[in-house]
């Protein structure tokens, strides 16, 4: 018997930029939700006689940032506190690997950022569409500094 063990990472890297520099780079490993996983499961259990899953059910679409900084659980389905929340800027897929990226310029999120997560589906409304993933990160962002975020999420096998 072949026993194959599978493992999706994911990881949150904050570029900050000023007058066109990188003048900071945070790097924060998440916490993949009990909504990725139920999303995936969704589509292996698809068949011809049941009801196909949402086409945006996996589809990552917004990038959310909120003010809570309690630790984040697998069961989460929301953000703590979310403040703001933006659409992506970039998504494409290399390999085993899905990238996604969302601008915050210099007008946006202006806060200390505490909880980061993206959201398959959804709208512009807090809290819609599936949290796959959350984090909890120190980020002190005001209109002086222009912030890439991007996610990744690889899948391995281990």
């Amino acid at each position: 018997m072949i026993k194959s063990k599978l493992s999706l990472v994911g990881n949150y890297k904050f570029e900050g930029i000023i007058n066109g520099r990188v003048v900071s780079v945070k790097n924060y490993r998440n916490l993949i939700l009990d909504g990725m996983y139920d999303s995936i499961l969704q589509f292996l259990n698809y068949s011809e006689e049941g009801s196909p899953p949402a086409a945006d059910l996996l589809d990552i679409q917004y990038f959310a940032f909120g003010s809570d900084d309690t630790a984040a659980v697998i069961t989460d389905a929301a953000l703590g506190t979310e403040v703001f929340r933006k659409l992506f800027t970039l998504k494409s897929t290399s390999g085993l690997i899905l990238s996604t990226v969302c601008q915050l310029a210099a007008s946006e999120a202006n806060f200390n950022i505490k909880e980061v997560g993206i959201y398959a589906g959804g709208s512009a409304a807090a809290d819609s569409g599936v949290l796959l993933s959350r984090v909890i990160v120190d980020i002190t962002k005001n209109s002086n500094i222009v912030y890439n975020v991007y996610y990744t999420l690889t899948l391995s096998e281990v």
